[in-house]
């Protein structure tokens, strides 16, 4: 298994538990206020993301604007 490939399932993980913890109520950043990640870390992987799961930036505008989140 390489670094890359390793690294599917834990971000997979990542993703099912924090998408539970807001479907079931809970309000908390995904990442502490002091975390070293930086814009562009978010910024790539959120596209990489949304890449992944075939969905495009207007998809995700669009549900923002339907939940409100």
């Amino acid at each position: 298994m390489t670094a890359v490939s390793g690294s599917s399932p834990v971000m997979a993980a990542a993703c099912r538990s924090y998408s539970a913890r807001v479907e079931a109520g809970g309000h908390f950043p995904p990442l502490a206020e002091r975390s070293r990640v930086t814009s562009t870390d978010v910024m790539v992987t959120a596209s990489g993301l949304l890449k992944s799961a075939n969905l495009a930036v207007f998809e995700l505008g669009m549900w923002q604007s339907w939940t409100g989140r």
